[in-house]
């Protein structure tokens, strides 16, 4: 019976530590699972997503910094490089809807100071132009364009000037503009570099015209003749007059029948001459646009195709002996 005790008490111990640890099991609360990826290849891919997503980020900014900057004309006119987008004011609408008004402006070769273009600008700036054509020198091109402070874009030809457009093609020589939803105009532009001479011999004059035409019309019906829209603009300053403005009734003395090789194949190519289209007569409106001593000549032009004229004048310019052709275009 001695022995048997001790057994019996060790089987209770056991009994009582079983159930004890049985219990505990269940009170014990184990924490949620928790995946955490050591892995290489998923870090690395969280890493690149996030390089990405900060690259985009300075990609954007550096896109909006892009759009709020002006491109102004080089210091060195040297360096710049046609077509070359001058855009102060960044037009994006497009809203002519049925008239037109567009200038042309011919500068000269003389450097004007910049006395003389805050004149010019005085003269034109009742003007409620669409588009503005500048010829002359580049210097004084690139110098009167920033001063309207309006978007332009500077050919090999001229500059254009524009508002309430958008450009839509731009090339060394020509350019498009969006006028509207529906219709677009090829602008082209071209400076000859026209020079009047004080007095002399009208033959001699009227040769070195001839040789010029023969020389430079092949370039010019080409030029002209590209396709594109059919409504076409083509700012024209040249050293040659217009057959029509040459007569024997001409109230100058130095002008006589003649005709003249540039004005008559434009016209032969449907092109319209705006100021001579809409003048009452040759004798009364002249539109000299040029002077020098007793020599005027009308030697700026504005030409047009699918466009109806319904107006045009020129502008004389303060300070200068130049004047502006303005016409007014019906939108078909």
């Amino acid at each position: 019976m001695k022995r048997l005790l001790p057994l019996l008490i060790s089987f209770l111990l056991v009994s009582c530590a079983s159930y004890t640890i049985s219990e505990a099991r269940n009170k014990i609360q184990y924490p949620e699972p928790v995946s955490i990826s050591t892995r290489y290849s998923e870090i690395k891919e969280a890493e690149e997503k996030e390089e990405e997503r900060i690259r985009m980020i300075e990609e954007e900014k550096a896109r909006e910094e892009r759009a709020k900057a002006v491109n102004y004309y080089p210091s060195l006119l040297a360096d710049l490089t046609y077509p070359f987008f001058f855009n102060p004011v960044k037009n994006a609408n497009a809203d002519i809807s049925d008239n037109l008004c567009v200038v042309l402006i011919p500068l000269g070769e003389e450097k004007l100071t910049q006395e003389t273009l805050s004149s010019i600008y005085a003269s034109i700036s009742d003007l409620p132009f669409h588009i503005a054509a500048l010829t002359g020198s580049l210097e004084n091109q690139t110098n009167f364009a920033s001063l309207l402070g309006l978007d332009a874009v500077t050919m090999e030809g001229g500059t254009v000037i524009f508002r309430s457009s958008v450009p839509s093609v731009i090339s060394s020589d020509r350019m498009s503009l969006t006028l509207n939803e529906n219709r677009k105009v090829d602008i082209l532009v071209m400076d000859q570099k026209p020079l009047l001479p004080e007095g002399g011999d009208t033959e001699e004059v009227l040769t070195l015209v001839e040789n010029l035409e023969d020389r430079d019309i092949e370039d010019i019906v080409g030029y002209v003749s590209q396709g594109g829209n059919t409504e076409k603009i083509f700012f024209l300053s040249s050293y040659s007059p217009s057959s029509t403005d040459w007569s024997d009734w001409s109230a100058y003395s130095y002008r006589r029948d003649q005709s003249f090789m540039i004005s008559d194949i434009l016209e032969d190519l449907k092109w319209q001459d705006a100021y001579d289209v809409t003048r009452f007569s040759v004798e009364t409106e002249s539109g000299v646009t040029r002077r020098n001593g007793d020599v005027e000549e009308r030697l700026d032009f504005i030409w047009s195709k699918g466009l109806i004229v319904s107006s045009s004048f020129t502008l004389p310019l303060e300070n200068s002996t130049s004047s502006a052709v303005v016409a007014n275009f019906l939108i078909p």
